[in-house]
Order: structure tokens, then sequence, then C-alpha cells
């Protein structure tokens, strides 16, 4: 049976029925958890978080960002070049990006492909720089605009 996730807005409707329920009804925060199928130490982890929660966006699964980049030196030329290359009308792929940072470090060269690959997502992803793969349209041509054709850079993107 795959796991389920839950959403922050769930989150937040269960937090605040356990709160209503453990004031007026005074219910133990097990029978509490069992309404809802979860664990008693879910709920108390959740109040712990939940100004957390109520920052994030409603449909949000998790509030980890993933794993942090660990070419960050390369950042400022690696994303730089992407941008000049679409405002320039360039399109650009994750491999043109692997190429350039490639260049510009020896020991990034000397990682596999697939985890030079990684390295570049990851850092295109925490910078909200979005391509296409495996599809024409990422060397088809630039998007400068916020649209969520997964081109452009995102609107409302993670960091």
């Amino acid at each position: 049976m795959p796991r389920t996730t839950i959403t922050v807005q769930r989150k937040l409707t269960i937090l605040r029925d356990a709160d209503e329920r453990q004031l007026n009804n005074k219910e133990s925060l097990k029978s509490i958890a069992r309404s809802h199928g979860i664990q008693a130490v879910q709920i108390r982890n959740w109040r712990k978080q939940r100004d957390v929660l109520s920052l994030t966006r409603p449909k949000a699964r998790s509030l980890h960002k993933g794993k942090p980049s660990t070419i960050k030196y390369l950042e400022d030329a690696v994303i730089g070049h992407a941008i000049e290359m679409r405002q320039i009308g360039v399109g650009i792929t994750y491999n043109h990006l692997v190429m350039k940072a490639c260049q510009l470090d020896e020991g990034f060269r000397a990682k596999t492909y697939e985890v030079q690959y990684q390295l570049i997502r990851r850092l295109c992803n925490s910078n909200c720089l979005v391509n296409r793969r495996r599809t024409h349209v990422c060397v088809a041509g630039a998007s400068t605009g916020g649209d969520r054709s997964g081109r452009g850079p995102r609107d409302g993107c993670r960091k």
C-alpha cells in the first residue's frame, strides 16, 4: 500500500480539530489522531511546526526543500550563462549547462555524467530555472515570462 501524504491544508484542519476537541470534549490526543487515521506524534510535530505550516502554500505536501546544492560556487556562472542564452533567444538544455560547468571546474568534470546532471538539475531547480526534458521544446526557443510551460522561470517556486 503506498504511503499517503497529507497536504498542509489538511494538516492545519486536523490541528484546529484537535485543539477544539481537546479543549471542549477533553478527548485524548491518541483518540483524535486515530479518528483522522494518523499517529498522535504527527499532531505533536505539526503543533511545533504550526507557524511554518501556516506560511506554506496549502497544497504543499512537504516542508522539506530537498537536498541542498553542493555546487553553489558555480551558481553565478552557470545560471548567469543560462539567463544570457535565454535573453538572446537561444534555447538551452541541462546538457548545455553541464558542459558549461565542466569548462569552469575540473572537479566537476571528474564526476560521472549522472552525478553532473543531478547537480545541475538541483542547482537550476533551486534558482527556479526549469527546462522541459526529453522534448524538442527545451531547444526550440526562449521563454522569458513566468508561464508554467516549463521553459521559463516559475512563479512562486520554493527556495
